[in-house]
């Protein structure tokens, strides 16, 4: 009786969630919004109709305080034209798309504002997302959150979440738009801590964990021995939705320091980059001094390739099911949609990562 008793609670430790349907998404973080036909079908094939796009970051100089960067060109014009039905033979309009208008914040932002200009900063920020909204059809497209990027900080905590809660009281009284943000593993576990929000809803960004300026450093985009040690066993005080990478980059190390971050190297892997040769599995060294992508390689630098494996990914999914949800739907969205990064993937593989939280 004992061995049914505990084997039961082993069980249901392993299996928990509350919510009860699973919404698939993307995000989309590249500077201009537009997709190839085979990039479309990829969407359909997997019943994506939410994408949480970056429409600009906030920087910070001495001139002109917090200021909008990399902006999404064209807006979301893309959404506008019509596609064409080969069972119909006929052009027809966009099917309604959800999207979620998302700014990554950088963190020294809020280390240079006082409390009055994070307030206005919130309308700032509100204010341009809309003026961006204006000229997209509503039968195409439609907002109903809005979503900030900030790894915030013990240091920006109290600016932060009172730009946020500005933010959402504007948001509620214009437009009854929600407020969610991103929340890192660190914040996620330690939110007694760290603080929770004071938004609709959050965004668990279920990786990047470990530093990858470290050479030693396992996996730091997704590692799930380090995954397990962020795990909780209560409800986090906000309804969460989940983000999983699909993304890779390439590591530049010249002895134990950390030089360089590249997008993935796709002539590294091919091994069409004479100048490398491939010592261990993702570990490449070069053999000759050279410039490459505008930075000089000395004989001796060591390039490691981080990606996340279909293996992985499913097991991520697996953690994320373990955690409790206080919601009914559980929106799970990759990071990010692009073409090179999606072809990585089949369909059935990320199909099954959206059923493995069924």
């Amino acid at each position: 009786m004992l061995f049914v008793c505990l084997f039961f609670m082993l069980f249901a430790c392993g299996t928990t969630k509350e919510y009860k349907v699973v919404k698939p998404a993307f995000y989309y973080w590249q500077t201009r919004m537009s997709f190839y036909n085979d990039e479309e079908k990829i969407l359909d094939s997997l019943s994506v109709k939410k994408m949480y796009v970056r429409f600009f970051d906030v920087s910070y100089n001495e001139v002109q305080a917090a200021i909008p960067i990399a902006p999404l060109e064209h807006d979301l014009e893309y959404f506008n034209r019509p596609i064409y039905d080969d069972s119909l033979k006929k052009y027809l309009p966009h099917t309604a798309f959800e999207i979620v208008p998302t700014v990554f914040i950088v963190n020294g932002v809020f280390e240079k504002l006082n409390e009055q200009q994070s307030k206005e900063l919130a309308l700032k920020i509100y204010t341009k997302i809309k003026a961006k909204m204006k000229d997209i059809k509503p039968e195409n497209v439609f907002v109903k959150e809005l979503q900030m990027d900030c790894d915030w900080t013990a240091t920006t905590k109290e600016r932060y979440f009172l730009f946020l809660k500005t933010l959402k009281q504007i948001a509620f009284d214009k437009s009854k738009l929600k407020i969610s943000a991103t929340i890192r593993l660190h914040q996620y576990k330690n939110f007694a801590k760290t603080g929770v929000p004071p938004t609709d809803k959050g965004m668990l960004m279920f990786y990047n964990l470990t530093d990858l300026r470290k050479p030693t450093a396992k996996n730091s985009i997704l590692d799930i021995s380090e995954m397990k040690k962020y795990l909780i066993d209560e409800t986090y005080p906000l309804p969460l939705d989940a983000a999983l990478p699909l993304f890779s980059w390439s590591v530049l190390f010249r002895g134990e320091e950390c030089l360089q971050v590249f997008d993935e190297l796709a002539y590294l892997r091919e091994g069409k980059l004479a100048f490398m040769k491939e010592i261990a599995a993702n570990r490449y060294e070069a053999q000759t001094d050279t410039v490459y992508q505008n930075f000089y390689f000395r004989e001796g630098d060591i390039i490691k390739v981080e990606e996340v494996s279909n293996a992985i990914l499913l097991e991520a999914a697996e953690l994320l099911k373990t955690q409790k949800y206080s919601q009914d739907t559980l929106t799970i969205s990759l990071f990010h949609f692009d073409r090179a990064i999606v072809s990585h993937y089949t369909v059935p593989v990320l199909k099954d990562v959206f059923k493995k939280l069924d």
